[in-house]
């Protein structure tokens, strides 16, 4: 197969991918996101208190840590899923 033709389908491939995606909707995978968010979010939450000297170890941990840190960054980003969300409720 010439590299140019595969290029081509390469291309179209992905304008299909894109349609598909366009029409989903992107409140929609950003609704399932923050919904998820907020699942984790509440794992957390309700493991501090039973598996607290677990937690505590994995603030030690230089891995784990960073992964604990990413809460607030996540936090920003679920804000900005929820923020259309949010104007279709108030539109009514």
């Amino acid at each position: 197969m010439p590299l140019g033709l595969f290029r081509a389908r390469f291309v179209l491939a992905l304008r299909r991918a894109y349609r598909a995606f366009a029409a989903l909707g992107c409140e929609t995978l950003l609704a399932a996101a923050f919904a998820l968010w907020l699942l984790l979010g509440h794992c957390l939450y309700h493991q501090n208190p039973f598996f607290r000297p677990e937690f505590l170890q994995d603030l030690q941990d230089l891995v784990q840590c960073c992964f604990i840190s990413a809460i607030p960054i996540t936090t920003m980003l679920a804000g900005l899923a929820a923020y259309p969300i949010k104007r279709y409720w108030q539109k009514g």
